[in-house]
């Protein structure tokens, strides 16, 4: 994943960021990217945590990491009943998350729990959507930590209530019920 520098996380944020608003499939494109260069790659996972925190504390007005940007796509989709472009972010987000406790607390700290559940809640039947919403809440389940906020926040109903509106979707059973199994590990 030579292409993972933090210019190439730098455009992608961006686009993601002043496309979002306007061109939610821009917008959408770019969330892909990012997931997919995070897939498979615990070194491309680190390096997108680092960028995000390095915008978090740059000195520069409005610096927004890829993490960051892509949870405030989630937000976006889910208020904008776009449940491709949510669906797209969920799987992003996981792909970011795997195997990286540093990301799943960063994506904790600026608000992935709250646009999750916003989009659990928008699209309740569409079972892809919920998939991918379980899908992860699991991989976020996987630090202690999180799973304290995933509690708090009401994510073990949401969990039930994917669960509940996709009966005849496998996927959704399974992991629902893999990430209710690592939330009730902690």
């Amino acid at each position: 994943h030579a292409a993972l520098g933090a210019g190439a996380l730098a455009l992608l944020s961006l686009a993601i960021d002043e496309h979002g608003p306007s061109d939610a499939r821009v917008a959408q494109h770019c969330v892909r990217a990012l997931g997919n260069l995070a897939f498979r790659s615990d070194v491309a996972r680190l390096r997108i945590g680092a960028h995000d925190a390095a915008a978090q504390s740059s000195a520069t007005p409005g610096a927004r990491g890829a993490i960051e940007v892509v949870v405030d796509a989630l937000q976006r989709a889910a208020d904008a009943a776009d449940d491709a472009a949510a669906g797209a972010a969920c799987v992003a987000l996981t792909n970011v998350a795997h195997n990286c406790e540093g990301n799943r607390a960063l994506m904790t700290e600026r608000g992935v729990l709250d646009a999750l559940l916003a989009s659990m809640a928008a699209f309740p039947g569409v079972c892809l959507l919920q998939r991918q919403a379980c899908w992860l809440m699991l991989t976020l389940a996987a630090s202690n930590a999180v799973v304290e906020a995933i509690i708090a926040s009401g994510g073990v109903g949401a969990l039930l209530a994917a669960m509940v509106n996709c009966p005849r979707d496998a996927s959704v059973q399974h992991f629902g019920l893999w990430a209710i199994t690592n939330l009730g590990w902690a």
